[in-house]
């Protein structure tokens, strides 16, 4: 964020020293060599705040499903290499469970016409997550 705030304070330098130098040239006021000279410096300084901000976007991560991060495998402010494991993700989408239900309880439940049946949580007190049936293992 650093060197994009400082290639963008020296493109808006370049940008107001080049736009002066146009109407000097103009007037014949400054030589073509001067006004040269700036007008490089504008496209330098335009092609270096470009690079400044592709270089933020690749600072950031996005993933192609819902999650949550499982695992961080790096520190604050750590370079990375290429197809180095930074994080690993987990998609809450969908989770698999092994229950282990008393036959008691299954004598109300079938595969093929399971009753709605709710999972609850000590750590998420209150809130019931519908679960479907995978398989049946006896």
């Amino acid at each position: 964020k650093l060197a994009l705030d400082e290639s963008q304070a020296a493109f808006d330098k370049a940008k107001a020293d080049f736009g002066r130098t146009e109407q000097l040239i103009t007037s014949g006021t400054i030589s073509q060599a001067d006004y040269d000279q700036l007008k490089a410096q504008f496209a330098s300084a335009k092609s270096k705040l470009a690079t400044a901000r592709n270089n933020l976007a690749y600072t950031q991560l996005h993933a192609s499903f819902n999650g949550v991060v499982a695992r961080t495998h790096i520190e604050k402010f750590e370079e990375v290499q290429a197809k180095q494991t930074i994080v690993t993700l987990q998609d809450i989408e969908r989770i698999n469970l092994k229950v282990n239900i008393p036959e008691s309880m299954m004598v109300h439940v079938s595969k093929e016409a399971p009753k709605q049946i709710y999972a609850e949580f000590a750590a998420i007190k209150g809130k019931q997550f519908p679960l479907s049936f995978v398989e049946v293992s006896t």
